[in-house]
Order: structure tokens, then sequence, then C-alpha cells
């Protein structure tokens, strides 16, 4: 499958294109930057029971941040107004795999994601800041958001 839809971010690491994608997350090698070549995506659809209700989502990616052998991507609100964080094993570019899905209350119109050290940082309409420790990428956890009046919890 050739990309993949509406690109909506693009995150480069050495010569790995990774991008954002309506349908998921993509990889194009641009080690010759004439030819740009294809390599992978992941998308599909996931469903996650909330409070005893099963909530869909479509790996319909807004932004993407690369760090080492992993992406981290945040979602478009699902039907019922809700986002994921997605944290992706990139560590071979050709065989992408979906790891984790992150859910939260606060995950409501994510925006931009920023990844430093082993913290990720969001932005949300509900929460202008968010973080999510992401030192073991497989079972990254929100440990503290901002409310919008500028108070943590």
């Amino acid at each position: 499958m050739e990309c993949c839809g509406e690109v909506r971010a693009i995150d480069i690491q050495g010569n790995v294109a990774w991008l954002a994608t309506s349908q998921g997350l993509a990889a194009y090698d641009i080690s010759n930057p004439l030819e740009p070549t294809y390599l992978d995506s992941m998308g599909g659809e996931y469903g996650q029971n909330i409070d005893g209700e099963t909530m869909w989502w479509d790996m319909d990616l807004s932004d993407v941040h690369v760090q080492g052998g992993w992406a981290y991507a945040t979602t478009v609100n699902n039907e019922s107004g809700f986002a994921l964080l997605v944290t992706f094993n990139i560590s071979d570019p050709a065989a992408i795999m979906n790891t984790r899905r992150l859910f939260d209350e606060a995950f409501v119109d994510l925006g931009e994601i920023d990844v430093v050290g082993d913290r990720a940082y969001l932005t949300s309409k509900v929460s202008p800041v968010m973080i999510v420790d992401v030192e073991d990428p497989q079972s990254t956890k929100l440990i503290a958001k901002a409310s919008a009046n500028g108070s943590g919890q």
C-alpha cells in the first residue's frame, strides 16, 4: 500500500521520513532525495473497552514525533469525541508495529506532540499541557495534566 490518505505531519529520522496520515503511520526512505521510496505503513481500526462500552478509533493520525526506535502519534477524535496517543515500534522501518494505545478523557482535539527524554508533551482542547511517561514505550502512562485555568492535576 502506498501512502495513505491525507498527510498531516512529518518527522525525519536519519534517512526515513515518518508521515502521520489520515490512514495511519507511513515510512519513506529519503536517502535518495530525488526518489523517495515507500517502506511500510500501519493503520487500521482499534476498539477499547471504556467503562463497559467499546469505543472505536481509526488510526487517523494528526501528529507524529520520532525518537530512537519509537514513533509517538496522536489520533484525531473518534465519534465519541476522544483521541489516543499511539506508540509504534519503528526499529525496522520496513515492518512498523503498533505496540501501545493510550486513552484519557483529557485527550480531546489533541494538538502537537513533542518528546524529550522519557517524557512526551501533548496539547489538547481540554488541557493545554499533558505529560506522558514514555520511559517504557510499551507501557506509556499519563502522569500530569494542566487544567484550562492553569492548575495541575
